[in-house]
């Protein structure tokens, strides 16, 4: 004759956890732990980003060949900052600069000095293709050890130097430090970029 008395799991889990060689007293315990393991799982994931607070737009890109190049192209970068109510951008064929909107002023914020933007040339664990970066100039060991805020330089390998503390980061390697003493890697932010439905890049 068939058994239609439903199966309660929950009747069975005593039984399973003694098997596992752990046996909570009752369903409390486990409940306990899943936020544990929640924020962990969190807190792992968003140490890719800094928590600091920027606001960036810019577009169309293209009005800025060296900035749309970069965000293009594997390997190329450039650094934005503001002054005087500009946008400055330099890359390692020159420098341009761009009046800042009336919205631009009030809403931009531009981290400690700046951005490094551009596009890795190898694509990050897990993604199929290269997509674009955004870093903050500043040197990260410079600020946190001494409170500098000391600009990096481009290099013409695609690396970023510190002329103070000497060490150089790799920013596409996200942003380790490839040479010099140890410490934290390059600070870094969300960036989305349209490519060329509206050309439009975001920093935030």
């Amino acid at each position: 004759m068939k058994n239609n008395t439903p199966l309660h799991l929950s009747s069975h889990l005593p039984s399973l956890w003694r098997g596992w060689g752990w046996a909570p007293e009752g369903w409390s315990s486990l409940f306990l732990l899943l936020p544990f393991f929640l924020f962990t799982s969190c807190d792992k994931a968003d140490n890719t980003y800094t928590t600091r607070a920027v606001s960036f737009t810019f577009s169309p890109t293209t009005s800025v060949p060296m900035l749309h190049s970069a965000l293009n192209n594997m390997g190329e970068y450039v650094t934005v900052r503001v002054s005087g109510g500009r946008f400055l951008f330099h890359s390692l064929g020159g420098d341009t600069t761009w009046p800042m909107t009336e919205i631009d002023r009030r809403t931009i914020r531009m981290g400690l000095s700046g951005f490094i933007i551009g596009l890795p040339t190898m694509p990050e664990l897990g993604q199929t293709f290269s997509r674009p970066v955004c870093y903050e100039l500043s040197c990260p060991n410079c600020y946190d050890e001494h409170h500098i805020t000391r600009d990096l330089t481009l290099m013409h390998d695609g690396r970023d130097s510190c002329g103070l503390c000497h060490r150089i980061y790799d920013p596409n390697n996200q942003g380790i430090i490839s040479s010099g003493a140890d410490g934290k890697k390059l600070d870094r932010y969300h960036i989305t970029y349209s490519g060329s439905v509206t050309n439009a890049v975001s920093v935030y």
